[in-house]
Parts: C-alpha cells; sequence; structure tokens
C-alpha cells in the first residue's frame, strides 16, 4: 500500500519521489533564460534529497554560472545571485553587506582558494581588535562558509576556510543586546 502526498509517494520502503511529478520534470521545457533556469532549479531543490536530483541540481546549478568564478569577488556574485530566488531578501541584503564591508576590500581580487583559514582568522582579529562584536564577526565566518559550501555548485573545488576556524567566545566585559535573565527578586517586583 503507497499513499501520494505532497509530490512524494509513501510506503513501507520509505519516502519517494512521485512519479508523476518525475515526468513532468523531465518534460520540463528547455529554460532558455536566466529565470526559466532559476525555476526549473527550484523544481529540482523540492527534490534535493533523492540522489539523483541532487546530483542533477549541483551539475545544473554549475553550469548557470557562466564561468568558474576566478575571484572571491565573482563567487560571491554567483552565490548572490543563484539564492536571490532561495533565500530571504533581507537575509542575503545583510550577507552582501558584510562582505562587502568586510571581507571582499581586502580579498575580493583574490582567487577563492587564496581565502584560506590562516587568512580568515586573521581577518576575524582585526575585526576584533578593531572594536567589532563579537556575534558580528562570527555572522561573517557564518557567511563565507555558505559561500563556500555553495561553491562547488559552482564547479569550484576549493577548501572551505571557515571549516576549520571555530567561532570566537564573547569577552565577559563585552556587552551584548540580549539581557541577563531576571533574578528571583526582580520577578517579586
Amino acid at each position: 500500500s503507497e499513499v501520494k502526498y505532497l509530490g512524494f509517494k509513501v510506503d513501507r520502503h520509505g519516502v519517494w519521489p512521485d512519479s508523476e511529478m518525475i515526468a513532468k520534470i523531465e518534460s520540463f521545457p528547455k529554460p532558455t533564460n536566466k529565470e526559466d533556469l532559476r525555476r526549473f532549479l527550484g523544481v529540482l531543490q523540492f527534490y534535493r534529497r533523492f540522489e539523483l536530483a541532487e546530483r542533477l541540481y549541483m551539475e545544473l546549478k554549475a553550469k548557470a554560472s557562466s564561468k568558474v568564478p576566478e575571484s572571491l569577488n565573482e563567487l560571491v556574485k554567483n552565490y548572490l545571485e543563484l539564492n536571490e530566488n532561495y533565500s530571504r531578501a533581507g537575509t542575503l541584503a545583510n550577507n552582501k553587506y558584510l562582505l562587502d564591508k568586510y571581507v571582499l576590500p581586502d580579498f575580493g581580487n583574490r582567487k577563492p582558494e587564496a581565502f584560506t583559514a590562516v587568512a580568515l582568522l586573521g581577518l576575524m582579529k582585526q575585526l576584533r581588535s578593531a572594536g567589532l562584536a563579537t556575534s558580528t564577526i562570527n555572522k561573517i565566518r557564518a557567511v563565507v562558509s555558505v559561500v563556500y559550501a555553495t561553491s562547488i555548485g559552482f564547479g569550484l573545488d576549493v577548501t572551505n576556510p571557515a571549516a576549520t576556524v571555530r567561532p570566537f567566545w564573547r569577552p565577559d566585559h563585552e556587552k551584548t543586546q540580549v539581557q541577563e535573565p531576571w533574578t528571583i527578586e526582580e520577578v517579586k517586583l
């Protein structure tokens, strides 16, 4: 016995893509522009958990980029373009702001493989010395990690510099915007 639910077929052996949906994907018209390609990639994204769809998705995503990124600027540009339909606009805008302000001025024109773990750690230490909040420094590290994690989809095989750089701990003297929990005395008031 099997049940079709939200584009999937569920049976006693597990969850599978619905064969009707696979037929629709196979007969999907060939994308003729960037918007059509993004729409098709969105359909494939839905079935990414299945190995075949994952391989096809990554292959098409790599082809979506006109060429392998030669610089960190190009890698970031490709990351932003391909994720504009899959991520919240505010999130991408914040990621772009952090990269443009703190990473790309020093590393944008360098090859992606030149931005190593040592370079990232050095940047993080420099930002801490400049007085940037630990949470912002760690967010920059996380954004760099995401950009490099998606680089394989652009046909680039480089090591993620953030993979071996741990987030910073907040020093005790650094203030945060998060308030400490109330004490019992404060609750009683």
